[in-house]
């Protein structure tokens, strides 16, 4: 879990960043769409195949608990002290589930090779 949420300070860190750009009624610079985009984007890696993510879906199948990602997912949005507007959103807008069916290997593209 940890690399996990090394991945996610991060993308929030940068999505932060953005977002006061956003409220000043600037729009960010480069610099920052591109850090916002590289921390998606390693956040979404760790997620989809990462350690983290492979050990954490080894335990919830050994354990046969499959809402131990679900919960997993959660109490990690709130050890980050993601504001409740913004899980609000990510559960409104069916982001959070997709999420949460990626790092449970539901919706993860087939590998080729």
């Amino acid at each position: 879990m940890e690399r996990i949420e090394d991945r996610l300070a991060s993308a929030l860190d940068a999505f932060s960043s953005a977002s006061k750009s956003w409220a000043k009624g600037r729009s960010p610079g480069p610099i920052q769409m591109l850090r916002l985009s590289n921390a998606a984007k390693s956040l979404e890696r760790e997620l989809t195949d990462g350690r983290g993510i492979r050990d954490l879906r080894l335990i919830a199948s050994t354990c046969n608990d499959p809402d131990l990602i679900r919960t997993e997912v959660m109490s990690l949005l709130d050890r980050q002290d993601v504001p409740d507007r913004i899980v609000a959103f990510l559960e409104g807008s069916g982001l959070l589930d997709r999420i949460i069916r990626t790092a449970e290997g539901l919706d993860r593209p087939a590998r080729n090779g």
